[in-house]
């Protein structure tokens, strides 16, 4: 019997543009795996303060309606996948703004190198939409552990 997943994602390719449509997903269990035995010691004793609020701060025209953001709120940094138990990373660049306990300006060193970290090619997969353009597909994925990233548009 194959058991569902909790905590699912899909998207489907059924007519794309000629150009974009590219995006990158990272794997958090395989970047945890991958980092020194000290900083996931380290990790493992953090929360992080995530928060929707970010996105107030657009640089990009998004005009935000501020009363629809959420209050932050705190989590691991490192949690336990709910169906394999693997530890993963629990921070994105989009929703983590800073560890708990630290400031924003403290935390930041250490957020970028996780993210940069994540995002190395061993980490990730990444789907080329205008390459598959001309195909149909369909992605599914556990919304736990890996981070979205869409890539720049290509013309």
């Amino acid at each position: 019997m194959i058991r569902p997943l909790q905590c699912a994602r899909s998207s489907q390719r059924a007519h794309l543009p000629p150009f974009g449509g590219d995006a990158l997903f990272a794997s958090m269990t395989a970047a945890y795996e991958g980092l020194s035995t000290g900083l996931k010691a380290t990790l493992l004793n953090l929360n992080a303060i995530h928060s929707d609020g970010s996105f107030a701060e657009s640089k990009v025209g998004i005009d935000a309606e501020t009363s629809a953001f959420r209050a932050p709120i705190k989590h691991p940094v490192v949690i336990a996948h709910p169906d394999t138990g693997a530890p993963c990373l629990y921070v994105n660049g989009d929703f983590t703004v800073q560890f708990e306990g630290w400031s924003a300006w403290e935390s930041a060193p250490l957020l970028a190198m996780l993210y940069a970290h994540a995002t190395r090619p061993e980490y990730t997969c990444a789907l080329h939409g205008k390459r598959a353009a001309s195909q149909s597909g369909i992605n599914f994925w556990s919304s736990i552990q890996p981070v979205r990233i869409t890539l720049p548009m290509r013309v």
